[in-house]
């Protein structure tokens, strides 16, 4: 507005184009976090649950078993909430990636995480399948990413799947490797 007397309306105009865009990302973080959260939670109550049931029966095995799955899932515990930290350390501003890219073998990652599966799987009488090729060259990326990127995957094949079998198959494709997970469930609705 012009004019000869003092200013009437003072406007200030800012694109939060970016606003908009953390603010999304930040809602799918907390989505995230309660899903990530939510299996270990369930993971660890059925440890202790199955180390309450050795004491009881005096059984050793069920024991150390229910001690590994706390164990486990404890540790994916910990990674989430520093997951979460990290979050809001950038959004203060404090940039800090603790996570170390370098190269990993695909084999032990992958039954190291299948094994993590293996009492929900035993529960609910599905058998896992784990195919790996030879000779597959190491992943460039994050080891702690790909294992969350692999356990929201079997958490849902295994949420979704009644009877039947989960399988994880890795192939050689071109120069690198690809990671097939297939399951006879139902699939997300």
């Amino acid at each position: 507005l012009t004019g000869t007397g003092p200013s009437l309306f003072t406007a200030v105009i800012r694109d939060i184009t970016e606003q908009k865009a953390f603010e999304k990302m930040k809602e799918g973080l907390f989505r995230d976090a309660a899903h990530e959260l939510r299996t270990p939670y369930a993971m660890i109550k059925m440890g202790l649950e199955m180390m309450e049931r050795g004491f009881r029966q005096q059984k050793k095995e069920k024991v150390a078993s229910g001690k590994k799955i706390i164990i486990s899932n404890v540790d994916r515990l910990e990674h989430d909430v520093e997951s979460i930290l990290d979050f809001y350390k950038l959004e203060a501003g404090v940039s800090k990636d603790h996570r170390l890219i370098q190269p990993i073998a695909i084999e032990p990652l992958l039954k190291e995480v299948v094994k993590g599966y293996d009492a929900q799987l035993k529960m609910k009488g599905l058998k896992s399948v784990l195919t790996i090729a030879q000779s597959l060259p190491p992943l460039q990326i994050a080891r702690e990413d790909l294992a969350r990127i692999l356990r929201n995957i079997l958490d849902n094949a295994i949420k979704f799947t009644d009877r039947g079998r989960i399988a994880v198959t890795v192939s050689r494709k071109g120069e690198g490797g690809l990671i097939t997970i297939q399951d006879t469930g139902r699939g997300i609705p």
